[in-house]
């Protein structure tokens, strides 16, 4: 257990889970269809580094309040908001992928 690393107080706790969320999918979509191994350790400081280049994009804009209100729904979206839910998929055994989107 001394091994273990513990990250200092970053300021992202709205945000950071999520750019660990994605860059564990990135890592395994390289790991499965790239044969490319990337460490933990990578994977959590390329993680680290989006989220802040993320919050400091968004600053001036929204703050992370606000972000975090809409992400739970407690804001109503202002009306010009265009909305992207998408999806993929992929079959190993037939080697075809497919995308789908829906713009609300």
């Amino acid at each position: 257990m001394s091994s273990l690393i513990c990250l200092p107080p970053i300021g992202l706790y709205v945000i950071f889970p999520s750019w660990v969320c994605w860059f564990l999918w990135i890592t395994r979509n390289r790991l499965v269809f790239e044969n490319r191994h990337i460490s933990a350790g990578s994977t959590i400081s390329s993680a680290l580094a989006l989220a802040r280049e993320w919050k400091m994009a968004l600053q001036g804009c929204l703050s992370l309040c606000r972000i975090s209100a809409f992400l739970t729904g407690t804001i109503t979206p202002p009306p010009q908001m265009v909305m992207c839910k998408t999806d993929a998929d992929w079959s190993r055994e037939s080697c075809i992928a497919g995308l789908g989107w829906i713009y609300l």
